[in-house]
């Protein structure tokens, strides 16, 4: 619904939102229900009269999932309703969330729960007398206890100190971006850092003035050690031990890394939730698993686990809300190409990146959406040591020349 308003917000005249409740309020409708007797039955309840999502609930999912399709029948209420059961009538108005189960005997009243909809499974199988587990509670279990597993030890290995090193120069190159669609650290994937004292993008605007991007800052040994970012006063803080990361902390969010076996965890734990982020290199590609755990119950189904896989040399990345593929040719090896896929439960998008050295340091990009023609849309100088000297942005017959300003080398 949040995601409605923002489109309209954007495309929609002021005048014409103005009136948009008025437009779609089902208040005025009220549907009447007489519910059949002798049949155990399952009320899921969510009425919101400015609503304009279809009546389809996910604890209508779960509970097929937890019950068999004989144990009772499911109806969603999501309009002004009434409710006629023998022993009493119930009025459903605006605003509603709720369950109410009722047994089928004409001489017992429906039970009902008020509410979010959450635990549905919890609630209907204490009326029936059995045990069951809502599979958001089941999951949140085992990812707590993945969790506590995967951080209860720090053993860095060969390994996980090549992934440490992979994650170092992910966090470097997807803050260099000059265009955001396009991801750097594949191709600058063996970057060497050293003798740098910073790394600042600029550009000149409309009238000629220069505006300062992100700013990255190295310490001797060429490790990063504050990133500025985009357009703002953001600060990425990162620490070291022994060569390792350690720590970030962004936006007072802090990441603490830790290794076990052929992995590196980044930790993240704040008063309402917990995250942990699971690196690890499969044919030299840097692939995260997210685990997302709201300390919140009442916030338990929104508990997730996103995992990225290899399949047939792709990177495929399985979220509750998408799933994405991409697929690469080596990194560092030109002409470098990238197809990229997204599909959601109604949209798909493809992108694809190709980016070819023609020689005295120069790649051309080349970008082409939704399998149309390949259009050139940037172009990258490198310096001397094989590292971006500057980056320009073509598009619409015009163009804005990013200057990597400094690479600034330190004395000896």
């Amino acid at each position: 619904m949040m995601k409605l308003l923002f489109l309209l917000s954007v495309f929609t005249p002021t005048f014409l939102l103005a009136q948009l409740p008025d437009m779609i309020s089902k208040s005025k409708i009220i549907v009447n229900k007489k519910i059949e007797a002798n049949k155990v039955q399952v009320f899921l309840i969510y009425i919101n009269d400015y609503s304009t999502s279809s009546c389809v609930l996910s604890e209508e999912e779960e509970l097929r999932r937890n019950f068999d399709s004989s144990d009772f029948t499911i109806s969603n209420i999501c309009v002004n309703s009434d409710l006629e059961f023998p022993k009493e009538t119930i009025k459903l108005r605006s605003q509603k969330q709720g369950i109410i189960f009722w047994s089928g005997n004409v001489n017992e009243k429906p039970i009902v729960k008020e509410g979010n909809l959450q635990n549905a499974t919890e609630f209907v199988a204490k009326q029936l007398g059995v045990q069951k587990e809502s599979t958001y509670v089941s999951n949140t279990k085992k990812w707590k206890a993945e969790i506590d597993e995967l951080t209860k030890t720090n053993i860095p290995t060969k390994v996980s100190k090549e992934v440490n090193g992979a994650i170092i120069n992910t966090l470097v190159y997807d803050n260099l971006r000059a265009d955001k669609t396009i991801s750097l650290n594949r191709i600058f994937s063996e970057a060497d850092f050293s003798k740098l004292k910073t790394i600042e993008m600029t550009f000149l605007d409309n009238e000629n003035q220069k505006i300062n991007l992100n700013k990255i800052t190295f310490d001797e040994k060429g490790f990063p050690t504050m990133i500025k970012k985009r357009n703002s006063d953001d600060l990425i803080i990162l620490t070291f031990d022994n060569q390792l990361l350690k720590s970030t902390l962004e936006n007072e969010q802090l990441t603490i890394y830790t290794h076990k076996e052929n992995q590196v965890m980044g930790l993240i734990q704040q008063k309402d939730f917990k995250k942990l982020l699971v690196y690890r290199l499969e044919n030299q590609n840097l692939l995260e698993d997210v685990y997302w755990i709201n300390t919140d119950l009442d916030k338990e189904k929104n508990n997730y686990y996103d995992q990225k896989k290899m399949v047939n040399n792709c990177i495929v990345s399985y979220s509750k809300d998408y799933t994405s593929s991409e697929c690469e040719t080596a990194p560092g090896i030109f002409p470098y190409e990238s197809n990229k896929e997204i599909q959601s439960s109604n949209s798909t998008l493809k992108l694809n990146i190709k980016i070819e050295d023609i020689g005295n340091g120069v790649l051309e990009v080349f970008k082409s959406i939704a399998n149309k023609d390949f259009e050139k849309v940037g172009e990258i100088q490198l310096n001397e040591r094989k590292l971006i000297k500057s980056y320009t942005i073509l598009s619409n017959g015009k163009s804005v020349k990013v200057d990597y300003n400094g690479s600034v080398s330190k004395v000896g």
